[in-house]
């Protein structure tokens, strides 16, 4: 699976911007607005890592 790089660089930043919404919704539900920004910072990170994890890469 080829990618250039701006596509991987696009695709980071949508993985890590659905990260986001998913676990600020989630932190919001069980923890109120703590866990809202602890999900938003936990779910951009596992967004933005999704990328390599597809390609292979995660071991660079």
């Amino acid at each position: 699976m080829a990618m250039d790089f701006e596509t991987v660089k696009f695709m980071r930043f949508l993985f890590a911007f659905v990260g986001a919404a998913i676990g600020a919704a989630a932190g919001v539900k069980y923890f109120g607005m703590a866990g809202a920004i602890g999900g938003i910072v936990v779910g951009a990170i596992v967004g933005w890592n999704t990328v390599d994890f597809f390609k292979g890469r995660a071991h660079k």
